[in-house]
């Protein structure tokens, strides 16, 4: 393999050091708005819009925007292999909506927009791409550990362990789950746009702790964990992906 960047001459340092400015950002937000007294909900958006643009940045001077998966499907119908991607909006909508005032719908829309490409770009965009060459199977699972254990924060955050145990479980699921439609599927806008619609009815329903969430936790593990073995087994349901040839 010819003309190698250093993303893949050595993917496990690009990976760290994408969490690492994932990590430094985010946590100087928390910094910044604690020193300032703002609200942390609030603030989370600027830090947000911050890691977007450095991305935007990274994958530019990368020229990686459709080696990750920002194309066009070859077929309208390719889009079906993503639609179980929605049921993280389904899923957070069971909970009911607790939020419905405009200004904080539109706070928490901007931010699950934000998020949600932060994370895909990051984990199945950079770091899959990084990884791709030296297989599907050690990409996927090497990324999907990755976004499980950025979860463990949650712990220190103070959250409930019980709740974050479950939280690393179903992001493990779904973090395989996305990771392999990306590379089965060649793109990756339309996890970004089921992502932040997940992330929106999340931030605004009123979910409590409980055997609701239990329930919906353990849909989404066997879920994305059983469709993403299908995809990866299934060897014939998919063209090989882009990312892994000459192709642009």
């Amino acid at each position: 393999m010819k003309n190698l960047r250093f993303s893949e001459k050595h993917p496990f340092l690009f990976s760290f050091l994408m969490l690492l400015l994932l990590i430094i950002v985010q946590a100087a937000g928390v910094v910044i708005a604690q020193l300032m007294d703002l609200p942390l909900t609030s603030f989370s958006g600027y830090t947000e819009a911050v890691l977007v643009i450095i991305l935007v940045i990274i994958v530019s001077k990368l020229g990686w925007w459709q080696e990750i998966g920002f194309r066009k499907p070859e077929r309208p119908t390719n889009l079906l292999l993503f639609l179980p991607a929605l049921a993280l909006t389904i899923g957070n909508l069971t909970f009911g909506i607790a939020i419905t005032q405009g200004t904080a719908l539109l706070i928490f829309a901007f931010l699950a927009v934000t998020s949600g490409f932060v994370e895909e770009v990051i984990f199945r965009g950079l770091m899959l791409r990084a990884f791709l060459p030296k297989g599907e199977w050690k990409a996927v699972l090497i990324t999907t550990a990755a976004f499980g254990l950025t979860h463990l924060v949650n712990v220190m955050a103070g959250y409930d362990p019980v709740y974050a145990v479950i939280q690393v479980c179903y992001a493990l699921s779904i973090g395989f789950g996305f990771g392999v439609m990306v590379i089965k599927g060649r793109a990756i806008w339309p996890l970004i746009i089921a992502h932040a619609l997940g992330n929106f009815f999340a931030f605004i329903n009123n979910g409590q702790i409980g055997m609701q969430l239990y329930v919906v936790s353990l849909t989404y593990i066997v879920l994305f964990t059983g469709y993403g073995l299908y995809l990866m087994l299934h060897k014939n349901n998919t063209a090989r992906p882009a990312i892994l040839t000459n192709e642009i």
